[in-house]
């Protein structure tokens, strides 16, 4: 089996991970230096890479998927209809924090799917808090005062 190149979990850090530690259900990626530090804690159990078994990789892939999307598209936009208009929920992908806003009436979720439409293709929203999205959002379905 092909082994492959994982960066370490750790915030921050760019190295590449070369140990693995399991607490809690959890499978950790670590360069030597976190590797070390997480040893000293004694936080979790030690594993060699040649106990990784496929639902191990394939978790380890899954993380680095999800890892990818919140970069690429880090806004998640779910839409709930009402009986008077819509609710918008909004979740950062990156902080997994929610936010909500209500979309009233034909006219503002016309202007609403043009202004997502409009973020999702600009592609400047990675820099983006989840706060300042949601501004976004709100100003542009507003509409002109």
């Amino acid at each position: 089996m092909r082994r492959k190149i994982w960066k370490c979990d750790f915030e921050d850090c760019n190295e590449f991970a070369q140990w693995y530690r399991v607490q809690k259900g959890q499978l950790v990626k670590l360069c030597t230096k976190h590797e070390a530090y997480l040893a000293r804690k004694h936080w979790g159990k030690h594993i060699d890479p040649s106990e990784l078994d496929e639902d191990d990789i394939h978790y380890l892939e899954e993380k680095d998927y999800k890892e990818e999307l919140a970069k690429e598209k880090p806004f998640e936009v779910l839409l709930f209809p009402l009986e008077d208009g819509w609710k918008v929920r909004i979740r950062d992908r990156r902080t997994n924090e929610w936010r909500s806003l209500m979309v009233k009436g034909t006219d503002e979720r016309r202007r609403f799917s043009e202004t997502y439409g409009y973020l999702k293709i600009k592609g400047s929203i990675s820099e983006l808090s989840i706060d300042d999205y949601v501004k976004k959002l709100k100003d542009n379905i507003s509409g002109p005062a």
